[in-house]
């Protein structure tokens, strides 16, 4: 049987000057941040800038608050600087070389997607399934694997538009990467951090215009299973 299980994410970058950035994600056994941040600098303050449909009762943006330190460790680091980074994670460990600014968004889509934000819910399962580094139709395709897996746990799969939501939840998403990035932009002396959130909102935007062919493109593979889970005969 599977059980619910937390997940440590460590991410360790090498940079040229010969100093380690290390930065260690943990999460609960529902995808959440363990010790998520409760206080953060002033552009994590919500003040009147709330997303549609925020909950938050607290005056800091969760979203923000999550991604505040990784803001930090990588203040004053240029965003195309090349960097060996490697991830552990469960039972393996990647490492590529690879602009800082990519690094930086992977950890960002990570600790936002777990933040507790209202907004970034609709990814939490794919943080607990965390993949460093994916490329966009790798992306594009467990999102939306997991969001059909979601309405089916909460029985409202409509088979007439069923990927609807999921364009949905990458409008809103673009929404919260554009606050985010406004208040950073009088905080941050370089732009690694800026350039990070620009490509979690690249991929926001990309996926929706992708998903119809990276479907089309998997469809075949898809079709060669009938409904019982066994290989369709062939002609």
């Amino acid at each position: 049987m599977f059980e619910p299980r937390k997940l440590v994410v460590t991410y360790s970058v090498d940079l040229p000057d010969g100093r380690t950035v290390e930065t260690v994600v943990r999460l609960d056994e529902h995808g959440l941040l363990e010790n998520a941040p409760t206080e953060g600098p002033e552009w994590t303050r919500l003040g009147g800038q709330r997303c549609a449909g925020c909950t938050a009762r607290c005056n800091a943006c969760r979203a923000a608050l999550a991604i505040s330190p990784v803001v930090e460790a990588f203040s004053g680091i240029d965003s195309l600087q090349e960097v060996s980074a490697r991830v552990t994670m469960r039972n393996y460990t990647a490492t590529v070389t690879c602009p800082v600014a990519r690094v930086v968004s992977s950890i960002m889509g990570l600790t936002m997607a777990a933040s507790g934000c209202t907004t970034m819910a609709p990814f939490r399962a794919m943080a607990i399934y965390h993949q460093p580094f994916s490329t966009l139709e790798d992306t594009v395709i467990r999102a939306a694997g997991f969001m059909l897996l979601g309405r089916w746990a909460n029985g409202t799969l409509d088979a007439a538009e069923p990927f609807a939501p999921l364009l949905e939840a990458w409008q809103r998403l673009e929404e919260i990467n554009l606050r985010i990035g406004r208040a950073l932009q009088a905080h941050c002396e370089t732009d690694a951090a800026l350039n990070g959130l620009a490509n979690l909102d690249m991929f926001a935007k990309a996926g929706a215009f992708g998903l119809e062919s990276a479907l089309a493109a998997l469809k075949p593979a898809l079709l060669a299973w009938n409904l019982v889970g066994m290989p369709a005969a062939r002609n």
